[in-house]
């Protein structure tokens, strides 16, 4: 099992997902839908036009975490391909020792 990537309120770091066909091939999905949970509970979600799409298949968006707790990514692809890929983060409080 994969730990949890942790980080500190006000860090930033890019958010990214890798879209492949079902032969492993780097593709495209035709729209991309980018949704974050915060820990609570509010959604922050951003579409095709709003991220960046730096090689066939990776698409990314900087996000800076502003709550303390846990975060769910989920990526969505539509079209070309269908798909969706979740991952979690974890902020850390203001003085929580990383473990």
């Amino acid at each position: 099992m994969s730990r949890i990537p942790s980080y500190d309120i006000g860090d930033a770091t890019t958010l990214y997902v890798d879209f492949t066909d079902a032969d492993g091939v780097a593709t495209n999905p035709t729209a991309v839908t980018l949704t974050i949970t915060l820990p609570d509970a509010t959604t922050v979600t951003k579409t095709t036009v709003q991220l960046t799409n730096p090689s066939v298949g990776r698409w990314e968006y900087v996000y800076t975490f502003t709550l303390a707790g846990n975060y769910v990514v989920n990526w969505a692809g539509t079209g070309a391909i269908v798909t969706a890929v979740t991952r979690r983060y974890y902020v850390r409080q203001a003085g929580e020792m990383p473990e």
